[in-house]
């Protein structure tokens, strides 16, 4: 790699901006440092300065950031398994969906099988579909600390309602408590907050 038209003290300067971000492949920030040392030697030549230069490169090579990189890498690598990941979640958000649906509808003309899809859809909501998408919402979230709230209510709610059901069709004790404590997250929890974001987004849009 030709330096000769930056300084040790600019070459650190880039090498330390490379190290502080959320890389963590030696080889790519590497190839980084050559790129960012290549691109601003040739603009320095031309009469630009080093930091207009370092500035345009930045922009150039990652706009949103050398975190952004990080990210693309994650998901390049990690790709497959996402995909896998999100296929199988919907697929048993489906099939749980489904088995409620029709259970329901069993349950609703008194034909035979109605309670086993009733229960079959509904442990595979509430016990394998809910968690997944909860975490996958809230990995990595920044929303506010009142959205997290009423989404978390709102996935307790229909998972405390979901146990009740359960409970309510194999005919366990408890089945009454558990549906009114459902009952009541939604009332009193997450209805008051989803409705006052509502308002809340309302009044902004209104005021901008």
């Amino acid at each position: 790699m030709n330096l000769m038209w930056l300084s040790d003290q600019q070459v650190e300067f880039i090498r330390t901006s490379i190290d502080n971000s959320s890389i963590n492949i030696q080889e790519v920030k590497d190839d980084l440092l050559d790129h960012f040392c290549c691109s601003i030697e040739n603009q320095i030549q031309q009469g630009v300065s080093f930091e207009a230069a370092y500035e345009k490169t930045f922009l150039q090579v990652c706009p949103n950031g050398l975190n952004q990189i990080q990210n693309e890498l994650f998901l390049l690598v990690n790709l497959n398994k996402i995909l896998i990941m999100n296929k199988l979640k919907y697929s048993l958000g489906f099939m749980a969906s489904l088995g409620i649906s029709i259970g329901s509808l069993f349950k609703l003309m008194h034909w035979p099988g109605a309670d086993h899809l009733l229960v079959l859809g509904l442990v595979g909501f509430v016990m394998l579909f809910l968690p997944m998408l909860a975490y996958e919402k809230y990995k990595g979230s920044t929303q506010r600390k009142a959205e997290t709230l009423k989404d978390l209510l709102g996935f307790a709610s229909v998972a405390v309602l979901g146990i009740g059901a359960i409970f309510m069709i194999g005919h366990l004790t408890g089945a009454g408590i558990i549906i009114v404590g459902g009952a009541a997250l939604f009332t009193f929890g997450f209805l008051p907050l989803l409705f006052l974001g509502m308002y809340r987004n309302a009044l902004k849009q209104k005021l901008q």
